[in-house]
């Protein structure tokens, strides 16, 4: 199985102010931001190669630390009931840390694609 997403970045026109309660890390208002369609970072999940223990993350060709993205695959692993390891590659067809929202685009990508691959059933934000 494979699944793959592709997503381009925003940047907020208004930001929210504040976290609402609970440690979720979720904005406590609204905020208004703009996507930047020819912009996108594409993500694949698809299984590890064989006797993987831990994931496999390669970001625009290189290999990274999962223990980084532990967060979000915990998260998506624990919605679905499956603690299998995954191989995620994802890349941007625009630069990274250049002020245009790659880790927002890429860590989206890499969540639809993981709630895909896992069929866990995350609810639409």
């Amino acid at each position: 199985m494979t699944a793959t997403a592709v997503v381009s970045p925003s940047l907020a026109l208004t930001k929210y102010w504040g976290k609402a309660d609970g440690g979720t890390n979720v904005p406590a208002t609204s905020s208004l931001a703009v996507s930047l369609g020819a912009f996108s970072t594409t993500t694949t999940v698809t299984a590890p190669p064989p006797g993987a223990k831990q994931d496999h993350i390669v970001i625009d060709g290189s290999k990274q630390n999962p223990d980084r993205f532990l967060a979000v695959t915990n998260a998506v692993r624990t919605a679905a009931n499956r603690p299998d390891p995954v191989s995620i590659h994802s890349a941007s067809n625009f630069p990274t840390a250049a002020g245009l929202a790659s880790s927002s685009s890429g860590l989206a990508a890499m969540t639809l694609a993981l709630d895909a691959y896992m069929d866990a059933g995350l609810p639409a934000p």
